[in-house]
Order: structure tokens, then sequence, then C-alpha cells
């Protein structure tokens, strides 16, 4: 019996030495891999930074600074930005000499052994690594002018930092606050947000329509009555109801929103159990109610719950947005940095309470920051096209517009509240559901409702970014 046990703890101590052996295995695995990812990290940043006090000396010689404007000005991507590796092929003539050797003759002053080492390496572990020239590059003269060069570290997080370092061609560090974009040219070094590692264009440039979750039912009413109430022509409503079986002709009332009792307007012919009421007031709300009237009596009106707000539109318009702007620039920093250039922005239209975007434009992006920046950018885009326009009496009244700024940090959640009139509580606007999608958005630009009583002219804001639609 002793013996047993002892053989038992002895079992139970080799058990444990086992299990915590592995234990001690794993948990320095982990930390191996954590410590090759954060030195992973801080190796791209520093390489970055090194990279751009390179670059910035090499700016002092005039013909590369004509070389760096000239590829920017290309707009390759759509910005005013040239990929690195495709930079330091460039060759300086009056230097015979290309800009990579260059770039690799300042790498070795800094104490880097071997400059194109670092340079090939730089261009294999980033190889979407872009110099750009964010502001004012069109302004820039570059014979007389020697710009800075801003470095953006892989780390570096827009919306945690107030400020961000530049240097200049003798290597001294100036401080450049985000909150105010510079009155001069900047180069900027930074991992570019439309191309990704493989050289391809992060986002898709075609439009999209998703038709299915356009619904061409008309509800019907959850009442007896039944009344419907859609619009049609410009300053016109059609309204109908179910036709009753025992009925001579049917009593047509309505009022207005500013006036306090029901006038009758109209009387239909048996089985005529609809009326078109034209030539209306613009931008009222209009009420409707209905008897019934055979030769023995009229019936009861029919509750007052049918409502909508006379337009100026006609069913089936084109629905098109001809201008945007950022009406601050503070409004344009908070949504993407002057180091990023100019913002590349998407739009998701919802029609009514549905949770999947009918229209998902492409990227839109203006050449120029400028362009956007506190002045009118004229750039169409058709969000109801032809043939069929925005169909009210079919999609809706109600539009939910969702701006944002695209970037390159995939798998971001977003949600966005749609919004529906419910005709038959006197004609309200009701939040419906919450659509969420995963983006690569990380700037939430804004997002308003667009109701079909709204005058054409109208200039939506949201959070001071500004739009308008073709009249």
């Amino acid at each position: 019996m002793k013996n047993k046990l002892m053989f038992l703890a002895a079992l139970a101590l080799a058990i444990v030495a086992v299990v915590h052996t592995g234990c001690k295995k794993e948990q320095e695995e982990k930390v191996n891999n954590y410590q090759a990812t954060l030195t992973k990290s801080v190796s791209s940043d520093t390489s970055i930074v090194q990279y751009a006090i390179s670059l910035a000396s090499v700016l002092e010689n005039v013909e590369c600074r004509n070389i760096v404007k000239t590829e920017a000005q290309k707009q390759f991507d759509g910005d005013y930005d040239i990929l690195a590796d495709t930079l330091q092929n460039k060759t300086v003539e009056s230097e015979k000499l290309s800009i990579q050797s260059l770039l690799a003759n300042n790498l070795e002053k800094q104490g880097i052994k071997d400059g194109v080492q670092f340079l090939n390496n730089i261009n294999t572990s980033i190889p979407n690594l872009q110099i750009s020239v964010p502001i004012k590059c069109d302004d820039w003269d570059t014979e007389s002018f020697i710009p800075k060069v801003v470095p953006v570290p892989i780390s570096f997080d827009d919306n945690k930092n107030s400020f961000i370092t530049g240097y200049d061609c003798y290597g001294n560090a100036y401080t450049f606050s985000l909150d105010e974009d510079p009155e001069e040219p900047v180069i900027v070094v930074s991992v570019s947000e439309r191309i990704d590692e493989n050289g391809n264009k992060r986002f898709s440039e075609q439009e999209h329509y998703d038709y299915s979750v356009l619904s061409n039912s008309k509800s019907a009413p959850n009442t007896p009555s039944g009344l419907s109430l859609v619009h049609g022509s410009a300053r016109c409503l059609e309204l109908s109801w179910t036709d009753l079986p025992n009925e001579n002709q049917y009593l047509v009332y309505r009022r207005y929103s500013d006036e306090n009792n029901y006038s009758q307007i109209a009387t239909t012919t048996s089985n005529h159990n609809y009326y078109i009421d034209q030539n209306m007031r613009s931008g009222k709300k209009a009420f409707y109610k209905v008897r019934a009237k055979n030769s023995d009596g009229i019936s009861a009106y029919s509750s007052e719950n049918i409502a909508t707000t006379v337009s100026d539109r006609s069913d089936g318009e084109l629905l098109k947005i001809r201008r945007m702007k950022f009406n601050t620039s503070s409004a344009l920093r908070e949504v993407e940095s002057w180091i990023r250039g100019a913002p590349e922005l998407r739009l998701r239209v919802y029609v009514g309470s549905s949770s999947t975007p009918y229209y998902t434009s492409g990227v839109l992006e203006p050449n120029r920051r400028a362009d956007i920046n506190e002045t009118w950018w004229n750039h169409e885009v058709s969000v109801f096209p032809s043939p069929n326009g925005w169909e009210a009496s079919s999609y809706g009244s109600v539009l939910t517009f969702d701006w944002k700024e695209e970037d390159y940090q995939f798998n971001q959640e977003y949600s966005v509240s749609t919004s529906y009139e419910d005709k038959y509580d006197h004609g309200t606007i009701k939040v419906g559901v919450t659509a969420k999608f995963d983006s690569s958005t990380s700037g939430d630009v804004g997002n308003g409702m667009i109701l079909w009583w709204h005058n054409k002219s109208t200039t939506y804001d949201s959070r001071d970014f500004f739009w308008e639609f073709v009249q």
C-alpha cells in the first residue's frame, strides 16, 4: 500500500512538470511572436523616417525637385503622389546618377552601412511606400523653393496626434500642426492609401446599383377603408382606397396642415375608388378622408390617418448630385488630414427602411485637396438615373444619404439608421432599421435625409459637408 501511494505521488509530480513546461513554452512563443511583430513595426517606422531625411537632402538638387513635382502631377492613382520605387529609378542628368544612388549616398552619411541594400529592403517590405505632394503641388516653384519632408510612420494615428515632424534638406527637424494646412508645399513619405502591397488600386471606381432593394409594389393600408396615397406628377397626389360592393359614389375630403377643417373636393362615380388631386400647394402636408354613399345613406368618414407633403418633383424624376464641398478646412481635416492629400469619398444611399444600400458610388476623388476645400467641386453623381428615376410612388419618399471617407484601414464596422414616411400616421417620418456594413472607411463625413418634397435648390449640410442636386 505504501509503495502504491509513493508511485501515485511521483506520477502527479511528473504530470505537473510536463504541464508547466508546456505552458512555459507556449507563453515564450507568444512573447516571441509579439516581440517580432513589434520589432517589425518599429523597424518599418524607423526606415520611413530615415528615408524621408535622405530624400530631404536629395531635394537640395533642383532637378530632383522638378522630377518629384512632374511625377506627382501625373496623378497615376488620382492624387499627387508617386511610388517610392518608381521615383528611385529616375535619373538626375546633372549628377549622372539615379535618385536611388543619391538616396543611398545620403543614407550612408546617416550611418547606414549599405544604402542600396537599405532601399531594396524598404521597397520589398513596404512596396506601396509613396512620395506625395498633398498641398499646393501645382503652385510649387521648384526653382526657388525647397520643401520640407514629413515622414508618416505606419503606426502613426491621425486621430490621436495633433502634430507631426518634418525635416529640411540640412536635417533640421520642424513641427507641423495637423489642425492647419501648411501655407507652402510639403513632401510626405507614407504608405499609399490608394495602392495596395501588390500595386493594385484599393478601391473600385465602378458605381454599383442594387435594384433588388427597390420594391415596385405599393403598400396596402392596414385599415378597413384601405386608403393609399402616392406622389404623381409635380404638385399632384394620387389617392385610392378599397372598393366597396354597395356604393353609388364616393365623397373625397381634404385639408392642408395649416387648415383646421376638411373640405369636400371631389365626388367619384360608382366603383371609381381613386382620385387624382392636382395643382396643389407645394410644401404643404395634405390629409384625406373618404365617405361612401348609396341610396340608403352615407357612411362614416374613413379614419384621419393618411397624409403626405406635396412636392414640385414629378414621380420618376432623375436625381443627380451636381456638386459638393467641405465648407471649412477644419471640416475636411476631421475626415482627412492634409498629410493624406485629397479625400476619397464614397456615398451610400438607402431607400426607405431598407438595410441594404440601393446605390453605392465609386470612390469620388477630387484631383486636388483644394478643389473641395471651401469651394464647390463640380462632380455629377447619378443616384437615380434613367430610365426610371426616383419613383416615390414605388420606392418611397425618404432617402438616407451616408457619406464616408475611404481609407486603407480595413475591417471597420459602421452603421447608419434609415428612415421612412408613415403616411398612415399623419405622414410622420420614422426611424427604420439600422444598417451595418464592413468597410475600408476610417472617416465619417456625415449623413442626412433627402425628402421627396424638399426644394430642388436645397443645399444639404452634414457636419459642414455640403452637397446640391441638379435642378
